[in-house]
């Protein structure tokens, strides 16, 4: 009698969840209508990345692919819809500014007041302040699985990405990774630059987060799966 293999199964079944969440929800149909482009380069990445991350086609090619065409795709973000406030100072930015730095000099005296650490404040500060807070809407669950969010503001039309009864799969999906962390490198490595390359992207992109959703698509097809086979979170990959 033959025996067929549990971890082809588990594969299988992973790449079915993944491709329906892939392709039927509404984030990556409304980026491929609004820019072809765009929803073309996401989709091969996401693929790419699927696959390098469960060893399947997996080599240097595959990864210099991917690589290639994420270098592409985050040109053209940084490119067309860059956060040039990251750049420039409001009135209210240099308001808080000034009012903070009496605050931190009367507080931390000559370690905030020596040369060095007011070329950092001046010029720096309220960029990587900026920065940060871009990064910190982006990894913000509400953001994907719900439409009111609290980025909702004048200019900008928010969206759920996803199904908020999705959220859940999504979680389980990212404590296996979390768990997995040394083994899923790809995703790992993936998850770790589109982030970082998210926070020089305006908030005011209409699209959203956009380099996030191979990540995403791929931990709630973890997620899913591990329920379905009734592993959940014990058994990591």
């Amino acid at each position: 009698m033959n025996k067929t293999n549990p971890s082809l199964h588990s594969y299988y079944l992973k790449l079915i969840v993944f491709i329906l969440i892939t392709f039927a929800n509404f984030w990556w149909i409304l980026i491929l209508k609004e820019n072809f482009l765009y929803g073309l380069l996401l989709i091969l990445i996401t693929f790419i990345l699927f696959f390098a991350s469960f060893n399947v086609f997996s080599g240097l090619k595959l990864s210099v692919i991917m690589g290639v065409l994420f270098v592409i795709l985050s040109t053209l973000l940084i490119k067309n819809h860059f956060d040039y406030t990251l750049k420039t100072l409001s009135p209210t930015d240099e308001k808080i500014q000034t009012q903070r730095h009496g605050v931190y000099a009367d507080g931390l005296g000559i370690l905030f007041t020596n040369k060095l650490s007011q070329n950092f404040y001046k010029n720096w500060s309220m960029s990587l302040g900026k920065y940060l807070r871009n990064i910190s809407y982006s990894v913000d669950p509400n953001l994907y699985f719900f439409s009111s969010h609290p980025r909702e503001k004048s200019g900008i039309d928010e969206f759920e990405k996803y199904s908020p009864f999705l959220l859940p799969l999504f979680i389980i999906g990212v404590l296996i990774h979390a768990l997995s962390f040394g083994k899923i490198k790809a995703l790992t490595a993936y998850l770790l630059a589109s982030i970082i390359i998210t926070g020089f992207i305006s908030p005011y992109f209409k699209l959203g987060p956009i380099l996030l959703f191979p990540y995403i698509s791929i931990v709630i097809a973890l997620g899913a799966a591990s329920v379905i086979k009734k592993n959940y979170v014990k058994k990591a990959l």
